[in-house]
């Protein structure tokens, strides 16, 4: 649950600096950049619940499939909340905005990276919980018959 929390947390933060780093693109009253900051966030939310199976494995394996998984969050989540924002345009610009905010200001990416891999590791130590019998196998080295259908 608490990197549901996180990524809803970083999520709003970088909308609301797409939002105002968009500057004329996205003109209107307040209202708006508080509707669209929101459907950032619940958007955000939808790609990570949709995303969960890529995210929480472990060892290396684990670590590429959550890179994988994280960008499939970025994109898909920049495609149907640009859509929902524009429905004509939105489709070409969300991701454009993401990039051009991620180009510009390299931070946003790296802190929008890291946030994804603590829910990486927050998924996979919530995983490791509920599987009480897979942890002492995993804690010996013993992965051999561990997989992501085991633990759900």
């Amino acid at each position: 649950m608490i990197a549901y929390y996180a990524v809803i947390a970083a999520s709003a933060g970088l909308t609301f600096a797409l939002v105002n780093h968009a500057g004329d693109a996205l003109v209107g009253p307040m209202w708006r950049d508080i509707g669209i900051v929101s459907l950032g966030c619940l958007m955000t939310v939808c790609g990570l619940f949709l995303c969960r199976n890529w995210m929480g494995g472990p060892g290396a394996l684990g670590v590429a499939r959550a890179c994988v998984g994280a960008v499939n969050i970025t994109f898909c989540v920049s495609i149907v909340a640009g859509t929902m924002v524009s429905p004509f345009f939105g489709l070409v610009k969300g991701p454009q905005l993401l990039m051009s905010l991620f180009g510009s200001e390299p931070i946003f990416a790296v802190l929008w990276g890291l946030i994804l891999f603590e829910t990486h590791q927050f998924l996979k130590r919530s995983r490791l919980e509920m599987s009480p019998t897979k942890t002492a196998d995993l804690r010996q080295g013993n992965v051999s018959d561990f997989t992501l259908k085991n633990v759900r």
